[in-house]
């Protein structure tokens, strides 16, 4: 009866020492994701005041957000449903004798949708180029839109310092040739409509 009990109790300390290890693989796997998890938080945190999302090299603006992941991400995303382009671009303005840095993005967001493109002032602070808070620094964010009338596409005409976007270009893709056409440009500023928080969100999740 003793030699019962013994091996009884052997076999109950085997499972718990079991259970103990399997609990402790268990938490060593589940830190990676635990520490992905909170870098993406601190990353794309609400509150935060400004971003480095690209520096000045040799006079040229580099990002260090990797463009292809950008790319899907606003995708994935569902802010934009295509991405034509996204343009860091850093200058002096000859107006003004001062540097200038802005970051831009086209896309659309469905597939029937106009033209629509983002862009963000950027603070230049020596060679490191920051992103601020669109919810507290509303000014610094713009949407432009490039509706076609009995137009099939539409393009940003991006003439102005660094590609600032100006307005439309001409139609050139008329549908009905015998009704008037045109592309009409819009723009609203502020940062707190949904697209230019989730994208500028995006921008510093994925910077280095």
């Amino acid at each position: 009866m003793k030699k019962m009990k013994f091996y009884a109790l052997g076999i109950v300390s085997a499972a718990l020492l079991t259970a103990g290890l399997y609990a402790c693989s268990s938490e060593t796997t589940d830190s990676p994701q635990e520490e992905s998890s909170v870098n993406f938080q601190t990353k794309s945190r609400v509150g935060f005041t400004k971003e480095q999302i690209g520096e000045i090299r040799n006079g040229v603006a580099v990002p260090l957000y990797d463009e292809a992941r950008v790319k899907a991400d606003l995708i994935t995303s569902g802010v934009f449903a295509q991405v034509e382009s996204i343009e860091l671009a850093y200058g002096i303005n000859p107006t003004t004798n001062s540097g200038e840095a802005i970051v831009t993005i086209i896309g659309k967001e469905k597939a029937t949708s106009p033209a629509l493109a983002i862009v963000a002032d950027l603070v230049i602070d020596g060679n490191r180029l920051f992103i601020l808070n669109p919810e507290t620094n509303q000014q610094a964010f713009a949407k432009h839109v490039c509706a076609g009338q009995n137009c099939g596409w539409c393009e940003f005409d991006r003439t102005w310092f660094l590609g600032r976007i100006r307005g439309c270009k001409p139609c050139s893709r008329v549908v009905d040739e015998s009704k008037p056409s045109g592309c009409i440009h819009s723009q609203s500023s502020g940062g707190g409509m949904t697209i230019i928080k989730e994208a500028s969100n995006i921008l510093i999740k994925n910077a280095i």
